[in-house]
């Protein structure tokens, strides 16, 4: 091995110890809390986390911005750095997130993406995705995804994600395309039910409520071990093979 040769390799071996000295440095560590900011939602998403049992019931929201203002302060001051805002539906509530950015300025919005978000919060923001207009329609109640594009679809902060179930697991090819069509960057979670969705599943006298509205022993959200096993074929088909539908 020449000078040369033996120059290039330890410029190349030293990239990753660069990388993870500027993580070190200006990144972490990473101290992160969860918060729920709202108890309400403009969905009535099937078998949905936050409205599962009657805990959410308890939660009195705080609307005086100024005592907003003193929590996420102390929050920052006990050293949190990353914040990790969900239920109900956040974006019902800009103003808190807007507080909460100047103490915590680094985080991730999980959003339905039905409210356009000020671009004053830098965070990373996760868009919601129940399937095809369609299913969307079936399982949340409405069709929201021409909504999510205008809002989000130039957007640099937005990441839309895939929500898989057993009633929309077919859908993954053509609804990758509909997202590569737009240019939308695009995830995938699965659907993870709740004890309280099992239990009303498992309960011959099924309580109804908004947030479980059809689900049954036959029709229901629940993944099987082979919709698990399709959902990663699936994902992996490539979406400039896929035809568009007639």
């Amino acid at each position: 091995m020449d000078g040369s040769e033996r120059t290039e390799s330890q410029s190349e071996s030293e990239r990753p110890r660069a990388f993870f000295d500027y993580l070190r440095k200006q990144v972490l560590p990473i101290r992160p809390s969860q918060y729920d900011l709202s108890n309400t939602c403009n969905l009535v998403c099937e078998g949905c986390l936050f409205f599962a049992g009657s805990d959410y019931e308890g939660h009195v929201p705080v609307t005086d911005l100024q005592q907003i203002d003193r929590f996420f302060a102390a929050e920052a001051a006990r050293g949190i750095n990353y914040a990790e805002v969900a239920g109900a539906e956040p974006s019902l509530v800009e103003s808190k997130l807007v507080v909460m950015s100047r103490h915590i300025p680094k985080g991730v919005i999980y959003t339905n993406g039905t409210r356009k978000l000020t671009r004053e919060l830098d965070y990373r923001l996760q868009i919601s995705l129940w399937g095809l207009p369609e299913e969307s329609a079936k399982l949340r109640g409405a069709d929201i995804f021409a909504k999510q594009v205008r809002n989000y679809g130039n957007d640099p902060r937005a990441i839309f994600v895939f929500t898989i179930t057993s009633q929309n697991v077919n859908s993954i090819p053509e609804m990758a395309r509909l997202c590569a069509d737009k240019g939308l960057r695009l995830s995938f979670n699965h659907y993870s039910p709740t004890s309280d969705y099992l239990n009303r599943l498992s309960d011959n006298q099924l309580d109804r409520s908004d947030y479980f509205r059809f689900s049954d022993s036959q029709d229901n959200l629940l993944l099987s071990p082979s919709d698990l096993v399709r959902s990663q074929v699936r994902s992996e088909e490539p979406t400039s093979e896929l035809q568009s539908p007639v």
